[in-house]
């Protein structure tokens, strides 16, 4: 896959842009998510670890807040080639928590499956810990805030976090397909 800007390949099929977006974005979307209260993030549809009982976290986002200083800088970055499929959330790990294992080659949405290409998480906050582990590669990042990390979706490419050691880490995540022709600019 190619990116367009800076994005590097850090890994077989694992890409990173670092300083994703601009400091004033950043600060919008922590400024939102940190004034959520605790039952907002229920209510809201953002997800906490340990809380999806169904696939994909339960199918609850939070696309209320998600707007196109996010999802337009994605779309440029991955066009024409592909396209945000699910416009999916936001998931907070607090510190001693951990996020849930992701498995990479199975995505339903209303028990429907999805077939896409790669899997996209942009993170926020300020934090420790909770590096995104890659067992069968073997490869571990450690993200930092308005870090981009794109990747393969494959069962080779199953994930999962180690624990958030201090602080709260959040992370948007979504998942690309492969739809020619679409651009924004």
């Amino acid at each position: 896959m190619k990116f367009k800007n800076q994005a590097k390949e850090i890994h077989q099929d694992i890409f990173l842009i670092e300083s994703f977006l601009d400091q004033e974005i950043l600060n919008k979307y922590q400024t939102q998510l940190n004034a959520f209260k605790e039952e907002d993030w229920y209510a809201h549809g953002n997800i906490e670890p340990n809380d999806n009982v169904i696939d994909f976290w339960n199918g609850r986002g939070s696309p209320d807040i998600i707007d196109a200083d996010l999802h337009d800088p994605i779309l440029n970055l991955v066009a024409p080639d592909y396209w945000i499929y699910h416009h999916t959330n936001f998931v907070r790990v607090k510190a001693q928590e951990v996020a849930p294992t992701q498995v990479n080659n199975e995505y339903f949405i209303n028990n429907t499956p999805i077939i896409a290409d790669y899997k996209v998480s942009w993170y926020l906050g300020d934090f420790e810990g909770g590096a995104i582990i890659f067992p069968k590669l073997p490869f571990i990042y450690q993200p930092k805030a308005n870090d981009l990390l794109i990747w393969k979706i494959d069962p080779e490419y199953v994930h999962k976090s180690s624990v958030v050691t201090s602080g709260t880490k959040f992370a948007y995540t979504d998942l690309l397909i492969y739809h020619k022709g679409y651009f924004i600019a």
